[in-house]
Parts: structure tokens; C-alpha cells; sequence
């Protein structure tokens, strides 16, 4: 498994970067690997990335069945 990928904030301009690979973070910096070379950031500008699917989430059936059996027991409730 590879390292990784992190979206970094460049503190100076706060424009949000491509995401990179994650080399180490420690002591409050993070070190991650960009064309250059290392990039040496604080470590709260360093965000997960995490893709976005096409897929609808998984929640929908299960928040719809849900709300028809409230509705169920609103309706029957002795």
C-alpha cells in the first residue's frame, strides 16, 4: 500500500493544492512529496483526500424505511 494522499491549504496564498502523497508528520508539520521535491507544511493545513464517488450514499433506503415505520407507529399506536 502506498502512502497516503493529502490535500494541502498553502498558508501564504490559502489556495487549496492537488492532492499529494503523504511522506511523514510529526511535531506539528507535515512533509509531503510534490513534483520539486518535499514540501514542508504545518500539519492543520493538511487535509485527508478522499475521492468523491458517482454512487448515491447507502443511507437513502435505510433513512426511507425509517421514516415509514415512524410514520407506522404514529399512525397504529394504540
Amino acid at each position: 500500500m502506498g502512502s497516503p494522499d493529502v490535500i494541502v491549504k498553502d498558508p501564504v496564498t490559502r489556495e487549496t493544492e492537488s492532492p499529494y502523497d503523504l511522506v511523514t508528520c510529526a511535531c506539528g508539520y507535515a512533509y509531503v512529496s510534490t513534483p520539486p521535491g518535499l514540501k514542508r507544511v504545518p500539519s492543520k493545513s493538511v487535509k485527508p483526500f478522499i475521492p468523491k464517488t458517482a454512487m448515491p450514499p447507502a443511507e437513502a433506503p435505510q433513512v426511507a424505511s425509517a421514516a415509514w415505520r415512524r410514520r407506522k407507529r404514529q399512525t397504529f399506536s394504540f
